[in-house]
């Protein structure tokens, strides 16, 4: 059993809060709504009472490692369509009540309700939002704040929501650049599986009872083929294990970022990895001092969206050196974490006082070299692949006929 502290709301709008013992999440909601309760968010506790109980008493936590939950993807549908619904002269509370429905937003929908929930208690918008900053960022809930205190808040998030698809966009066409290498590679492995299964054992008998003068890779691949035999179950148990901790870390943002960081290090991803921070960071400099946001702010909050590639001290001493009246220019020059072109546009930007302008047209050049290089990336890398596999199993083709030749001329 694990203790759940919660919020709720009560029947007059007032908020209270408590702590509850359940088995899972879903009980302590159960136990919310019977209270005549309308429930806000639970906060799991780290302390359970059950001991080594707790562990039987926690079935769902398995399938809950593979429940689909909300994405990036989902937050992006919702502002769009939270944008349209206040476009159209609709209530923040309506339109966050028409898109708490599942049919409306999915996965989403249980967010959107706790975001109607705290609304209806007299929270801000952009309150409630800080309430669930894992999927709203710093610079969603500055941009909804401001868009709050100057009555425009429709055209913010609609802003927000063409941003968001932008860079989704570019995000989704640098992965779809590595599936195509990734599908290679894999398809190698399973050959390579086959001729060590299937293929080797069948020669094996032959080219050893005969005495045959064989290749040494051939040797060394009959040798990887009767290991693998001789442990199938051991091998398919750790290949499992291995499989489903790739899953699990893939599903951890630490361990997201600290692969991240170690890809975007190799000398091909690392020039394109420059060119997209450069693109995100302009595009986000752009979008909020064309909102009205100071350079100071909008710098940090920037920076703050771009300090989870592991460099939040580089990205915050360059926003302190312009708080302490540095250009921005000779900021960014310091931490050289940007190309320097768009280093030179903003330089230019800030001087001719067209920063914001000039800030998106940096993205926009940017956003275009990213695309650019994926395609030269990916023009070699499947190549590439193909020539490896060539390689492997031409190989062992030729070794294995190279053996079977050499054992018809001790035949002749």
């Amino acid at each position: 059993m694990a203790k759940f502290r919660y919020r709720a709301l009560t029947a007059r709008g007032e908020i209270v809060t408590g702590e509850l013992v359940a088995p899972h999440e879903a009980e302590v909601i159960k136990r919310i709504e019977y209270l005549g309760l309308i429930p806000i968010e639970t906060f799991g506790s780290a302390e359970t009472d059950g001991g080594l109980a707790s562990i039987f008493t926690r079935e769902w936590s398995f399938a809950e490692l593979f429940k689909r939950r909300a994405n990036a993807d989902d937050v992006t549908v919702f502002s769009r369509d939270l944008a349209i619904l206040l476009r159209s002269g609709v209530r923040i509370d309506q339109a966050l009540d028409l898109l708490s429905e599942p049919e409306m937003s999915g996965h989403f929908a249980p967010i959107a309700a706790a975001l109607r929930a705290s609304v209806n208690a007299g929270e801000s918008f952009a309150d409630a939002l800080s309430r669930h900053d894992i999927y709203f960022p710093p610079v969603y809930i500055a941009l909804a704040r401001i868009g709050e205190a100057s009555g425009g808040l429709a055209g913010v998030i609609e802003s927000l929501a063409e941003e968001r698809a932008r860079v989704t966009a570019m995000r989704r066409k640098a992965l779809d650049a590595l599936r195509y290498p990734a599908f290679i590679f894999c398809a190698a492995t399973l050959v390579l599986v086959f001729f060590l299964f299937f293929v080797l054992p069948q020669f094996a008998v032959v080219l050893r009872d005969l005495g045959s003068r064989m290749d040494p890779v051939v040797g060394f691949m009959l040798s990887l083929s009767d290991f693998a035999r001789a442990n199938t179950f051991a091998i398919g148990i750790g290949a499992g294990l291995l499989a489903l901790s790739v899953t699990l870390a893939l599903r951890s943002r630490v361990a997201r970022q600290r692969f991240t960081r170690w890809f975007l290090r190799l000398p091909g991803p690392r020039s394109i990895a420059i060119d997209y921070r450069t693109a995100v960071f302009c595009r986000g400099l752009g979008v909020l001092l064309g909102n009205g946001v100071r350079l100071t702010t909008a710098l940090k909050l920037v920076a703050g969206a771009l300090a989870g590639d592991g460099a939040e001290g580089v990205w915050l001493r360059a926003s302190e050196r312009v708080r302490q009246g540095a250009r921005l220019g000779e900021a960014l020059l310091e931490i050289n974490e940007l190309s320097p072109v768009a280093v030179r546009m903003l330089r230019i930007g800030e001087e001719s006082g067209h920063l914001a302008p000039i800030s998106l047209r940096a993205a926009d050049l940017f956003e275009e070299r990213v695309e650019r290089r994926l395609g030269r990336l990916v023009g070699i890398i499947g190549p590439a692949a193909i020539l490896f596999i060539a390689f492997v199993v031409g190989g062992l083709v030729v070794s294995l006929m190279t053996s079977l030749i050499s054992i018809g001329q001790l035949a002749n």
